[in-house]
């Protein structure tokens, strides 16, 4: 294990996940309406995911296991029951706002 740092995101997780879900990266980038570059940019280790596509997955496909597409770890698809919307909704608004403050501070 890398000692004192955080163990990085592999955009290959995304790929699984989706996978699971009976999707590539490219229909998945079409059913979200985002480029499929965003997406491929990921699984290459390129970009992290942001949140807000990372909402638009889990709204699109809610047996999407947002923990594993971050983490790589537990199941890679979830029972919809246990897919918390609330959660990804709230983590989508805070990241808006911080945007919101960062533009203001910057303009």
């Amino acid at each position: 294990m890398n000692k004192g740092r955080k163990p990085a995101i592999n955009g290959k997780w995304l790929e699984e996940a989706l996978e699971a879900q009976g999707y590539n990266i490219h229909a998945a980038a079409r059913l979200i309406g985002v480029e499929s570059r965003i997406l491929y940019a990921h699984k290459a280790g390129q970009t992290t995911i942001s949140t807000g596509v990372l909402f638009a997955l889990c709204s699109a496909l809610p047996t999407l296991s947002e923990r594993y597409v971050l983490t790589g770890r537990g199941p890679k698809v979830v029972p919809s029951a246990e897919t918390d919307e609330n959660l990804l909704l709230e983590s989508f608004q805070i990241k808006k706002s911080i945007e919101r403050i960062l533009n203001a501070l910057t303009s």
